[in-house]
């Protein structure tokens, strides 16, 4: 516990005891104040690593801008919030910002994997066709009429 002295007005006499305007004396008060928590302090200080991820996604993931969009909207209301010390409110938003980052990443890579996975079966069935087609050649299909 944090101590402090207080006293009451008045003038001080010396002793340190002060004497108010009715001629009482009052002494030095020693007042108990709560020790402020550090623990407090880091359950409420703003983390930069949600926003810069948000943002980051927002120009390199074009496939899920609207979930980056919301992951914006709702991180900047979360800092909006905490600057408000509306800290139950900061959190709220703050999980729901990174609940959409979250989705617009998983959607993302998702989007990566399905992009080059088309483009593996499109360029091996086109190889496959014409591989399929040189054979037919070699075998003189369709017949040719003589």
């Amino acid at each position: 516990m944090a101590y402090y002295y207080s006293n009451h007005g008045g003038t001080a006499t010396g002793n340190g005891a002060y004497k108010d305007d009715g001629g009482r004396y009052y002494g030095q008060e020693t007042v108990a104040m709560p020790a402020s928590s550090s623990v407090s302090r880091e359950k409420n200080r703003w983390n930069w690593c949600a926003t810069v991820w948000a943002s980051m996604a927002l120009f390199l993931c074009p496939w899920c801008f609207l979930c980056n969009y919301i992951s914006v909207t709702c991180l900047a209301h979360a800092y909006a919030d905490h600057k408000s010390m509306d800290y139950e409110r900061k959190k709220y938003k703050m999980n729901c910002g990174i609940g959409w980052l979250v989705t617009s990443w998983v959607l993302g890579a998702i989007a990566v994997v399905l992009v080059i996975v088309l483009f593996y079966l499109t360029f091996t069935a086109v190889i496959d066709l014409q591989v399929f087609a040189d054979l037919l050649r070699q075998l003189n299909y369709p017949p040719s009429s003589k």
